[in-house]
C-alpha cells in the first residue's frame, strides 16, 4: 500500500512541474509519454485499490485541472496536445472505474 502512495504522490509532484508553467513551454514530448505512463497506472486496478483517499484526492484534483487547461488541445505540430487531454481524461475515467468507490465518491464530493 505504501509503495503504490508514494508512486501516486510522485505522479503529482511531476505533474505539477509538467503543468505549472504556460501552455507553450510545457514539454510536450515529456508530457505525452507522462501521462500516458499514469494513464497505464491508473488502469491497473491492484495498484488503484490500495490508494489511500488522500493520494486519490490529490490525482483527481491534478488530473482534473489539467483537463481544464485553456488551449492545451492546440499545442503541438503531431496534435500532441490532443493525445495529452485525451490520455488525462481517460486516466481519469479509470480512476473512477479502478479505485475504492466509496473513496471516490467522498473525493468527488470533497472536491
Amino acid at each position: 500500500m505504501r509503495a503504490a502512495n508514494e508512486l501516486i504522490g510522485a505522479f503529482n509532484h511531476v505533474m505539477n512541474e509538467i503543468f505549472d508553467k504556460p501552455v507553450q513551454e510545457i514539454n510536450l514530448k515529456f508530457a505525452k509519454y507522462f501521462i500516458s505512463i499514469v494513464l497505464k497506472t491508473c488502469s491497473c486496478k491492484d495498484i488503484m485499490m490500495q490508494i489511500n483517499r488522500e493520494k486519490i484526492y490529490d490525482l483527481a484534483e491534478q488530473l482534473l485541472t489539467r483537463l481544464v487547461i485553456d488551449n492545451l488541445d492546440k499545442v503541438g505540430e503531431n496534435k500532441e496536445g490532443e493525445n495529452i487531454l485525451k490520455n488525462l481524461n481517460s486516466a481519469m475515467l479509470r480512476i473512477l472505474e479502478n479505485t475504492n468507490h466509496t473513496s471516490i465518491i467522498c473525493v468527488l464530493i470533497d472536491l
